[in-house]
């Protein structure tokens, strides 16, 4: 990982705090690695900064400089996913 974020840090897509959603891709070792909804783009934060709970494929939101997850967003998202995996799983029946 080159770069390192804290809760107030910024990256291309504006400051992290008036961010869109972001996504838990996965875990390396202290941080976690998220991808903005609306740049795609990733950065990677101290898990500590973050809910205890957390799993990979969780939706967080930050407000405030409070990170919570956004559990609606989160089950649109597993939705979403389980849908596109029935209809490719259909589509090479």
């Amino acid at each position: 990982m080159d770069s390192k974020y804290t809760s107030t840090g910024r990256f291309s897509g504006g400051d992290l705090a008036t961010a869109a959603l972001f996504t838990v891709d996965h875990f390396e070792e202290d941080y976690a690695v998220l991808e903005c909804s609306t740049t795609h783009e990733t950065i990677d934060l101290l898990r500590s900064e973050l809910p205890k709970n957390l799993r990979p494929g969780d939706v967080l939101m930050c407000r405030n400089g409070e990170w919570s997850i956004d559990h609606a967003a989160t089950e649109a998202l597993k939705t979403e996913i389980f849908d596109l995996f029935e209809r490719i799983k259909q589509k090479n029946l």
